[in-house]
C-alpha cells in the first residue's frame, strides 16, 4: 500500500494513512518522517511499539482511534510538538472509505498562532493605550473625577437621550484658597482639593455628576430635578465642610468652606455654557456678599 500512496511524499506537510480495519499506520510521507520519527528507512507498518514511543504519532493515533469509536467521517484535532522549538499542527482527519484508511493531513500553524497571539497582544495593548487617552482627556489627574471635557459630554449625552430632561448646575469655589496655597504650600492645598472632592462625592445623590473645573472650582451637573433642590443639596455639603478639621504642615487646624452658584436650564435646548455663565454670575453674588454661601441664580443675582 505504502507504494500506492508514493504520491504523497511530494507534499510538503504530514500525512499519515491508518488502516480503518486494524488502525494500524500503513503510511507516512516523508515530511511526516522527518518531523515525527526521524528514521531515513522504516518497514511498514509501524508497530504498535514504535507508536507508544512516540509522542506525536501516539496522539494521531489516539485521535484516529477516537473518530473510529465514534463512527464519524471528519474530525480535527490540535498537536503540539516540542522539540527544538515549539509546533502546532492543525490535523484532519479523513475516513476514506473506498481505500479502507483514514487520511490524517496536519496543517502547520505555528506562526499564524504567533500572529494571532502577536494580534491578540497588539489589539490589547491598543485598547489599554485607547483607555489612557480617555482618562487623560476626560478624567482630573489630581482628583480622579470628571474634567470640564466629560462635565460637557455628559450633558450632551442626557439631551440626547432625554431632549426634555431638566438639568441644574451648581459652580463651587473654595474660600480663600490662595492664601491657604501661599502660608501652607501647594502640596497641602492639592490635599484640600482632593479632601474636598471625596466628601462632596459621597454627600451626592447617584444623579449627580462632580468635576473639577480648574485651579479651586468645582461643578456639580444634577439631572431630572430642580435648581431649587441642588441648592437645598450644596447648602447640605457647605455645612458638612466647614464642620471638617484639617492637620496643616505646620501641626496647626484648620477650616475651609466655599461659595456657589446654582442656576437650572430654562429650555430644553438651553447651552451647557449658558447654565455655567448664570451660575458664574450667582457665585459671584454669593462672593461679593460675604462668601461661605449658596446663592441661586434669580433677577435679584441678574442686577448684580
Amino acid at each position: 500500500m505504502a507504494n500506492h500512496f508514493d504520491l504523497l511524499h511530494a507534499i510538503d506537510s504530514p500525512i499519515l494513512l491508518f488502516d480503518s480495519r486494524t488502525l494500524q499506520i500503513v503510511f507516512i510521507n516523508q515530511y511526516s518522517q522527518q518531523l515525527f520519527y526521524p528514521v531515513s528507512k522504516q518497514t511498514w507498518p509501524i508497530d504498535e511499539k514504535q507508536v507508544k514511543e512516540n509522542r506525536a504519532l501516539r496522539s494521531i493515533h489516539s485521535a484516529v482511534l477516537n473518530q473510529s469509536k465514534r463512527k464519524e467521517k471528519k474530525s480535527t484535532f490540535r498537536l503540539e510538538i516540542k522539540e527544538k522549538r515549539r509546533l502546532l499542527y492543525d490535523f484532519k482527519i479523513n475516513h476514506d472509505e473506498d481505500n479502507h484508511v483514514f487520511v490524517a493531513h496536519g496543517q502547520d500553524v505555528t506562526e499564524l498562532e504567533k500572529s494571532q497571539q502577536l494580534l491578540h497582544s497588539s489589539s490589547h495593548m491598543l485598547e489599554k493605550y485607547s483607555q489612557e487617552m480617555y482618562t487623560l482627556a476626560h478624567v482630573d489627574q489630581l482628583t480622579s473625577i470628571a474634567n470640564r471635557r466629560a462635565l460637557f459630554s455628559k450633558y450632551q449625552q442626557l439631551k440626547q437621550t432625554s431632549p426634555n430632561i431638566h438639568c441644574a448646575v451648581a459652580i463651587i469655589d473654595i474660600d480663600h484658597f490662595k492664601h491657604c496655597n501661599d502660608t501652607y504650600g501647594h502640596s497641602f492645598g492639592d490635599e484640600i482639593l482632593k479632601s474636598l472632592t471625596q466628601h462632596i462625592k459621597e454627600m451626592l445623590p447617584e444623579t449627580s455628576m462632580l468635576a473639577r473645573l480648574g485651579g479651586e472650582e468645582f461643578c456639580i451637573l444634577h439631572s431630572n430635578d430642580s435648581a431649587e433642590l441642588l441648592t437645598e443639596i450644596v447648602n447640605e455639603i457647605l455645612v458638612s465642610v466647614k464642620a471638617l478639621s484639617l492637620t496643616t504642615p505646620k501641626n496647626t487646624i484648620t477650616n475651609i468652606s466655599f461659595s456657589a452658584g446654582v442656576s437650572d436650564c430654562l429650555g430644553s435646548h438651553e447651552p451647557l455654557d449658558e447654565l455655567l455663565r448664570k451660575a458664574d454670575k450667582a457665585l459671584y453674588y454669593a462672593k461679593q456678599n460675604g462668601r461661605s454661601r449658596v446663592t441661586r441664580y434669580s433677577a435679584n443675582v441678574l442686577k448684580q
